[in-house]
């Protein structure tokens, strides 16, 4: 089984503007906590569609076990506009969603602390308390007739630059063939949206080209062989199992030398092209015939990200 990780993570920024389009205060970025339930939503553990910025007036330290705000004062989903991008210039790599939420005049009018992302129930995927420029928690005082703008900025940080080795066994259990891997992240533009949600794997594809896994650049695609796969979820809700079985009439006119994933409902619009995924080269190569079926399997677990 190969395996690889994710880490999500967010940020928030406050806009407060007049009727006039003046702009009152805004606040320098600052960090969240991605929330277990918010992680555990991702496994199919609850709701994860983030579709809602809620604040409050609470001022508690965010903790992990929390579900949602303090003290809620407001809530919305009009979206102002939307950015998207991927950092691949310098380690960390991550790919990311900027959008910009509105509340209406008064609206969100009061003394405000804490925001967070969640559905339009209330269950949050993340909560901050607000933060001033030196990273110290302040309140942002809203006025009745100003807007608020919450600018949110979705982050996933994907492994990159791994490597490790996996044994082939027989349907009894017995060694076939020893193998050698090294992989990196998909990292394409095109294909990032809003969306974070119950974590899928569009495909498992078998290549017999090199992935060139020393770049984040999409694969070689020449003699590839991709179907659907079975998705399995761990009881733990942080970690998806994908198989794929190829079966006796299948890849047999090309050794196996390179894979490519495809993730799902991770920023990510069109993952059945490998846009956004992971992609690795075995050595050496895997080889098959007519008389046999080969079952591949790649874990993909998740975790908060926390800035160092």
């Amino acid at each position: 089984m190969l395996k690889a990780k994710i880490e999500v993570g967010a940020r928030f920024k406050f806009i407060t503007s007049k009727a006039n389009g003046h702009i009152s205060k805004e606040t320098a970025w600052f960090n969240n906590l991605v929330l277990d339930a918010g992680l555990d939503a991702m496994g199919g553990g609850g709701t994860a569609d983030i579709s809602h910025v809620w604040v409050g007036t609470g001022n508690s330290t965010p903790t992990p076990t929390q579900t949602g705000l303090d003290n809620t004062l407001a809530g919305t989903s009009t979206v102002q506009g939307s950015q998207t991008g991927v950092q691949t210039s310098s380690l960390p790599y991550y790919y990311w969603m900027r959008r910009t939420f509105r509340f209406g005049l008064g609206v969100a009018a009061g003394n405000l602390s804490e925001v967070g992302l969640g559905n339009s129930s209330r269950s949050m995927f993340n909560r901050a308390l607000i933060k001033d420029n030196a990273g110290n928690p302040t309140t942002v005082t809203v006025l009745s007739d100003e807007f608020l703008d919450v600018v949110v900025e979705l982050r996933v940080y994907p492994k990159t630059n791994f490597s490790g080795q996996f044994q082939l066994l027989d349907k009894f259990g017995a060694l076939v063939s020893e193998h050698t891997y090294t992989g990196n992240a998909i990292l394409f533009q095109d294909s990032i949206a809003w969306s974070i949600r119950s974590v899928g794997g569009q495909f498992l594809g078998v290549g017999g080209t090199t992935c060139n896994p020393s770049n984040t650049s999409y694969p070689n695609t020449t003699g590839w062989s991709t179907e659907p796969v079975t998705i399995s979820r761990p009881s733990n809700l942080r970690s998806i199992v994908v198989s794929r079985t190829v079966g006796l009439n299948e890849a047999n006119e090309f050794s196996h030398k390179g894979f490519r994933f495809g993730v799902g409902n991770l920023l990510t619009t069109n993952p059945s092209q490998a846009l956004i995924g992971y992609k690795w080269d075995v050595e050496p190569p895997i080889t098959k015939t007519n008389l046999q079926t080969l079952r591949y399997q790649f874990e993909l677990s998740w975790n908060r990200y926390e800035p160092t």
